[in-house]
């Protein structure tokens, strides 16, 4: 992966991790995460192999703990926990994350389906 395509991917696995935050999502926060993932050259399929195989399977944790990442996840933590799993054995590494997706999914995929719908406005607006 290039460089400013790292870049780029960064800025969408920190954008979709805030999903994951121990706090009450807002129809504002959700306009402005389809705002920010808008804002990369991403198609829907990739920002949903992003969402259910990067962020997803190392965030949802906070979402069932008593006192979760309220704030933001460490960027630098988030990043470098992502690439461990992309040097994974994929096929084995995405076997599992289908299978964890029951645990995850139902935490936020409400909201990822509204932030998803507002992405296709906006790129519908445009």
């Amino acid at each position: 992966m290039q460089n400013n395509q790292l870049e780029q991917y960064k800025i969408a696995w920190s954008i979709i991790s805030e999903l994951f935050l121990d706090n009450q999502l807002r129809v504002l926060d959700l306009k402005h995460i389809a705002n920010e993932l808008f804002k990369t050259s991403f198609t829907e399929k990739e920002l949903n192999e992003m969402y259910y195989y990067d962020v997803a399977p190392i965030c949802f944790m906070n979402l069932q703990n008593v006192a979760g990442e309220w704030e933001g996840f460490d960027k630098e933590w988030l990043f470098s926990e992502i690439q461990k799993n992309r040097n994974k054995n994929q096929i084995i590494f995405r076997l599992k994350c289908k299978l964890m997706r029951k645990l995850y999914s139902p935490l936020t995929l409400e909201q990822w389906a509204k932030v998803l719908e507002k992405l296709r406005e906006l790129r519908g607006a445009g």
